[in-house]
């Protein structure tokens, strides 16, 4: 099994994404505390049965709270160290939820919660996975 590496945002991050997309049937996620890296913070893995996004959601009072940030457009497959940059830098520390998010429609835009791509479904729950966010 390849990997390829897909860019992400401005600059020279990436993530490693796996080959095997065929064989995908399940949206998963991990996400760890960790301190923003420029602006930057990383999902630790990503699983998606079809195109997506990975948005972060400020989860301080409930789980899909404001989007604080949101990956590059995903094509579905399996993602290692995904980086996910902030819209901006938080002043504080706070929880946040990366929450997966379909394409819909499919054209590559996060247009959630105006024009579609709500979140992946895992019987009836929202997939996410939070974090403690702490800004050096």
């Amino acid at each position: 099994m390849g990997t390829t590496l897909l860019a992400a945002g401005i600059g020279t991050t990436s993530a490693a994404k796996s080959d095997d997309a065929e064989s995908i049937q399940k949206t998963s996620l991990t996400f760890a505390d960790q301190s923003p890296h420029y602006g930057t913070v990383y999902v630790t893995d990503v699983t998606l049965p079809e195109d997506g996004f990975i948005a972060l959601h400020d989860a301080s009072f409930f789980t899909e709270g404001p989007v604080v940030g949101v990956s590059a457009p995903l094509a579905k497959g399996t993602y290692s160290k995904l980086p996910v940059e902030f819209t901006e830098y938080p002043d504080g520390p706070l929880t946040v939820a990366a929450i997966a998010h379909q394409d819909t429609p499919s054209d590559g835009v996060f247009t959630y919660p105006d024009d579609g791509d709500q979140p992946f479904l895992d019987d009836g729950a929202v997939v996410h996975d939070t974090a403690w966010i702490s800004p050096e």
